[in-house]
């Protein structure tokens, strides 16, 4: 099996190289990552709930689209691209930032507002499952259910959710 590669970069999130997600894991090395919020634009997001099948974070809500960027991409194309792999949809996405500075991680984070009746055709071996949740439903289930989301989601949310929301 031929391992995926993603741009190994430094601490002001600069290309020195290239590596694979599990070295970069295991060699604690910076990586890139996108995030991508999508909303209905009437109040509700749609989150995803990984896959068993996946490494971090099985059967955890998240936002709806979320991957590493390959090697010879920037972030934007890799939203793009990871909002038509893990949920079969193209739609407009607007950046809120990119060099979003984790401890791990430089992160891409972008919104999306799609027809809540856009036909979603989700990748089962990432994505368990979606749902459409109010904003204000989804703002009370991680108060008192934060251990079954993605930590990396809800702490990009708490940062971001005023501009997220910004419609």
């Amino acid at each position: 099996m031929i391992m995926e590669k993603i741009p190994l970069v430094n601490e002001n999130d600069e290309v020195i190289g290239s590596t694979t997600i599990n070295e970069a894991k295991t060699n604690g090395n910076l990586r890139r990552l996108v995030r991508i919020y999508i909303f209905d634009g009437s109040g509700s997001i749609l989150l995803q709930k990984r896959s068993a099948h996946m490494q971090s974070y099985p059967l955890h809500w998240d936002q709806a689209v979320g991957g590493h960027v390959s090697s010879g991409e920037i972030y934007y194309e890799a939203a793009k691209i990871e909002m038509k792999e893990e949920l079969g949809i193209e739609a407009e996405i607007q950046e809120l930032t990119t060099s979003h500075r984790t401890p791990m991680t430089f992160e891409g984070v972008y919104k999306a507002i799609i027809d809540r009746n856009t036909k979603i055709l989700f990748d089962p071996y990432e994505v368990e499952t979606i749902r459409w949740v109010s904003i204000e439903e989804f703002e009370n289930d991680i108060e008192i259910n934060s251990n079954n989301y993605c930590k990396g989601f809800l702490d990009v949310w708490k940062i971001f959710k005023i501009k997220l929301q910004d419609f």
